[in-house]
């Protein structure tokens, strides 16, 4: 389960067990244009087309958890609203690491 607090509450969830855990947001700077993906065993996922939504729900299904520390289990529902509602133009298949990549370019944000 996981609650984001804002201030007025951060008091209240500790009362049920609840305790601070920091968060961390991976990033790292990309010296290729974008344009070189598709050379480069990077495909694009397109959330338009439903052949790409079951890819990703397959793959999302079947995922490893690569933290005994912070890991959900069966968390795939959640991933998938992100993905089509949040970052549809932002999701990439990492073929040589078989990886899924949510990718924003900050940009253009």
């Amino acid at each position: 389960m996981y609650l984001f607090a804002n201030r007025s509450v951060l008091s209240f969830y500790p009362k049920f067990g609840f305790h601070k855990v920091n968060e961390y947001q991976f990033f790292m700077e990309l010296t290729e244009v974008m344009d070189t993906i598709s050379n480069s065993g990077i495909r694009k996922l397109n959330m338009a087309k439903v052949v790409d939504i079951i890819y990703l729900s397959r793959f999302a299904s079947k995922r490893i958890q690569v933290s005994k520390k912070f890991a959900t289990a069966n968390s795939q529902g959640i991933l998938m609203f992100y993905c089509l509602n949040v970052f549809p133009e932002d999701i990439y298949y990492f073929q040589e690491e078989e990886a899924i990549v949510i990718y924003r370019n900050p940009i253009i944000d």
